[in-house]
């Protein structure tokens, strides 16, 4: 056994394993609470939860936890995250579950202050580092657009507006026959006419082309992955990749990417020669995943809800959507 297995296996062993609730309202605002003067990270606000007991589930945890600390009654929820991180003192294993649905008024049973906040703005409050992840999944949607073929400039731009008339905020700019010249072109494009409108279009090309390094929004394909530092990358606002497999994501995550494409789940015809994984494939992958995880190939709206029961924030296609 080498000495990083080892020390994987010690970590696991020896984990703080938490139950987190992210928890909406009908409003779309989200939970969260502020930790007291006694508490570890005293101050921090966080989103509720605690501490999985032996023989508990975490869906049954994380149930009895915001009944206890916030008085609400779980009715709903779903897997999101599950996150590992090392503080100084403890290692802890987050499983992260989207809660949609409860009955009752939160409150603060234990003292603490709880407030309700819109996603965009939990950056302005100070939450632990291994909430990180967590900000990232809330702030992003449950489809995400790839861009297929076009005629020509005035197509692109046509049917990425409508796109974003049909409430995609988040789309891939993907088209790997286009001249880096022209990509770039094209892209600037997009990008100063769908930024006003709050729309975010992910570079996927090449980035050490001219002035590609400073772009906001940066997609990695698989074979990009060893190809760059966590320090070249480390300015970009948002960076995602593709995986289809533990050792990519793996690499991605080491890169510091905030989400990853896994694929294909089903037969695809932009990839008609790769073999579909499957959902199991899929379930397998976002356990491991410490970041957001979009289900991709052969997928579309209708599959979304499987998707996000497997533990995907959600679906990402390029036929189900480009129109």
């Amino acid at each position: 056994m080498t000495a990083e297995l080892d020390s994987s296996l010690t970590k696991a062993s020896s984990a703080v394993k938490v139950a987190v609730g992210v928890v909406f309202n009908s409003a779309g605002d989200v939970l969260i609470a502020r930790r007291t003067n006694t508490d570890h990270l005293a101050g921090y606000w966080e989103f509720p939860g605690g501490k999985i007991e032996s023989g508990e589930t975490a869906t049954v945890a994380l149930a009895r936890e915001l009944a206890e600390e916030v008085g609400i009654r779980v009715e709903h929820c779903r897997p999101l995250l599950t996150i590992s991180h090392q503080y100084a003192e403890k290692f802890v294993v987050l499983d992260v579950r989207r809660v949609d649905a409860f009955s009752g008024e939160a409150v603060g049973l234990e003292g603490q202050e709880v407030r309700w906040v819109k996603p965009a703005e939990l950056l302005q409050y100070q939450l632990p580092e291994a909430n990180k992840p967590i900000v990232t999944a809330v702030s992003l949607p449950s489809q995400m657009l790839i861009t297929g073929v076009f005629v020509n400039e005035q197509d692109l731009l046509n049917k990425c507006i409508s796109a974003t008339d049909h409430g995609f905020s988040h789309i891939q700019f993907r088209a790997p026959w286009l001249p880096p010249q022209k990509y770039v072109e094209l892209l600037k494009l997009l990008d100063r006419e769908l930024r006003p409108r709050g729309v975010k279009v992910f570079a996927n090309t090449n980035f050490q082309l001219w002035g590609m390094f400073d772009y906001p929004y940066k997609h990695l394909s698989s074979h990009r992955l060893l190809q760059f530092s966590k320090d070249q990358l480390r300015q970009t606002e948002l960076i995602s990749a593709s995986c289809h497999n533990l050792q990519e994501l793996q690499s991605a995550e080491k890169l510091g990417v905030d989400f990853v494409y896994f694929s294909p789940v089903k037969f695809t015809r932009s990839h008609p020669h790769a073999e579909p994984a499957g959902w199991q494939a899929l379930i397998d992958f976002c356990a491991e995943a410490t970041v957001p995880v979009y289900a991709l190939g052969g997928l579309g709206s209708d599959d979304l809800v499987q998707a996000q029961a497997s533990g995907a924030q959600g679906v990402a296609s390029i036929s189900a959507y480009w129109r």
